[in-house]
């Protein structure tokens, strides 16, 4: 896949490009529920002048080419069309508050994830960016009463399931402090139905 940023520089090309692969891999997930992942990105200076008659001068405008090694398009069956559309979503995802665009980039990490406690922390990871882009963490509640409350809301959690001695953040508190992940597993899918919601939220808003 190619397109093109204007920069100028190959550095400001290649941070420009990897912001929009970054939204176009979201703007994917969320037209077609399926998660893609970029490994690299190739800058190709493309030079074109353009005469200004009125100032008599010429300038240069760097663009970058920006290539996508991995064919994400490969077995995902899209029209033209459709692509044509996953580029519109992308474009407007690149104004999402950055929170937003962060919370997406780990939830689509989580989805690649073959390892489910990899796969668990990466959903947590995700949950807590949303949690902070919603206000959840802010005030003077401590960090637990702050994430029980998020987790109640946000994922219509009971308390206990969401803060009790065997609640998903007591799961994640010993494997995150301690490495205890026995119990995590059967908290998994609770977490995976939460963030599915909450992107069905957002892909309604878009």
């Amino acid at each position: 896949m190619l397109f093109t940023v204007k920069a100028d520089s190959d550095r400001e090309a290649k941070i420009k490009a990897e912001k929009f692969v970054d939204s176009l891999c979201t703007a994917v997930l969320l037209s077609t529920n399926i998660a893609v992942s970029v490994d690299s990105i190739d800058i190709v200076g493309v030079r074109e002048i353009h005469e200004l008659k009125s100032e008599r001068m010429k300038t240069i405008k760097i663009h970058g080419i920006v290539k996508i090694k991995d064919e994400v398009s490969v077995g995902l069956g899209l029209s033209e069309t459709h692509i044509r559309n996953i580029v519109k979503i992308a474009v407007k995802i690149e104004n999402f508050n950055e929170l937003i665009s962060r919370f997406f980039r780990w939830y689509r990490w989580a989805l690649l994830e073959e390892d489910p406690i990899d796969r668990f922390i990466k959903l947590w990871i995700a949950f807590e960016i949303w949690a902070t882009y919603k206000g959840y963490k802010s005030g003077k509640m401590g960090e637990k009463a702050k994430m029980v409350n998020a987790l109640v809301k946000e994922c219509g959690f009971s308390e206990e399931e969401a803060g009790g001695k065997d609640g998903i953040y007591s799961m994640r508190s010993a494997l995150f402090h301690s490495g205890s992940y026995d119990k995590v597993l059967n908290k998994l899918p609770q977490l995976e139905k939460c963030l599915a919601t909450i992107v069905s939220k957002v892909k309604q808003t878009i």
